[in-house]
């Protein structure tokens, strides 16, 4: 809703609380950063560069099915898009896919660390291939496998998970 003075305002239920607020939509719609990248070549608002392009087709297309009342074709395509991609990239979601990222990490690590003799030809292929161990992989390696249920293993940048 708009107050008349170019700014705009939405009603919020906060479902943990049960609580309802009004608010400007930047109090509770944004993350600052949230589609920046640091991929060699391209610059930090290049995701956010070419959704533009997509979310003013999107608010287009919202526009013109407001008027018509028609949901359908190209505008509901839009539409439907736009909800999807809303959907999924939320930091919510970033979050889960991350909490994903690691229990598969945790897994790998801890089938890699299953005896002394399976982290020693770990160790050896990874020496064989010239990529380590790094001083991480041998605390690991020493470490008692009971010790790796707290550990943090694996961070997912913001490039893994919109790439």
């Amino acid at each position: 809703m708009s107050t008349g003075k170019g700014d705009y305002e939405l009603t919020v239920a906060n479902l943990a609380t049960g609580r309802f607020f009004e608010t400007n939509p930047r109090n509770v719609g944004g993350e600052r950063d949230f589609n920046r990248i640091e991929i060699e070549g391209h610059p930090p608002d290049a995701l956010e560069q070419m959704l533009a392009g997509f979310e003013a087709d999107a608010a287009e297309s919202i526009r013109r099915t407001g008027e018509s009342r028609k949901f359908e074709g190209d505008d509901r395509r839009n539409i439907l898009n736009l909800m999807a991609l809303l959907v999924v990239r939320s930091p919510q979601m970033r979050e889960h896919i991350r909490k994903h990222h690691e229990r598969l990490m945790k897994m790998m690590l801890s089938l890699t660390l299953v005896s002394k003799q399976r982290w020693e030809e770990h160790e050896a292929r990874m020496i064989a291939e010239g990529k380590g161990p790094p001083a991480i992989c041998r605390q690991i390696g020493r470490a008692p496998k009971r010790r790796l249920r707290g550990w943090r293993v694996m961070e997912v940048t913001q490039e893994q998970l919109q790439l």
